[in-house]
Formats: C-alpha cells, sequence, structure tokens
C-alpha cells in the first residue's frame, strides 16, 4: 500500500504529521533515530510490519510503503482512509 498525500493531517514539513489514531506502544520517538538511515535508503520501500497508528510511515514519509497489522480493523481504517475517508467532518 503507498501511502496517499492527501491523507488529513499531511503537510510539507514531515514534523507536523502526526497519526490519524493514538497507539498504545507508539514508535514517533524512534523518528529522529531511524531518518539518518532512512534518508541513505529512500528510494526504496519501507515495510512497517507493526504498523499501529502509523508513526513510523508518516514520520519518514516514504514514496513507497508495505504497512502490516495483525488487527484487521486497523488495516481496514487505513484502507478507508487511502480511499478518501475525512475524519474532520
Amino acid at each position: 500500500m503507498s501511502v496517499p498525500q492527501n491523507l488529513p493531517g499531511f503537510a510539507e514539513d514531515a514534523s507536523a504529521l502526526s497519526p490519524p489514531l493514538k497507539w498504545a506502544g507508539g514508535k514517533r520517538w524512534l523518528i529522529p533515530h531511524l531518518l539518518p538511515t532512512w534518508e541513505k535508503h529512500q528510494d526504496k520501500r519501507l515495510v512497517e510490519p507493526f504498523a499501529g497508528g502509523l508513526a513510523v510511515t508518516l514520520g519518514l514519509r516514504p514514496r513507497f510503503a508495505l504497512i502490516n497489522d495483525a488487527n484487521t480493523h486497523l488495516i481496514s481504517f487505513y484502507k478507508w482512509l487511502q480511499h478518501g475517508l475525512d475524519l474532520r467532518r
């Protein structure tokens, strides 16, 4: 699943991105530690096996991403977002 750039909360500045859900065990704090490594591999696809609140994917802003989670309801929610679900209403 590639991450669309027109989701609510997307901004030009990657630091302004926030996950659409708060998630226990969130990985947002890892972003500053992951960025130096990710910058060397930006042309690759990011694979996030435990997506949770999407903090890593939204923080790194990959061009292509494959997200997964054992929670099928969570993945369904992200598919709805990808297809244009607007949470601001």
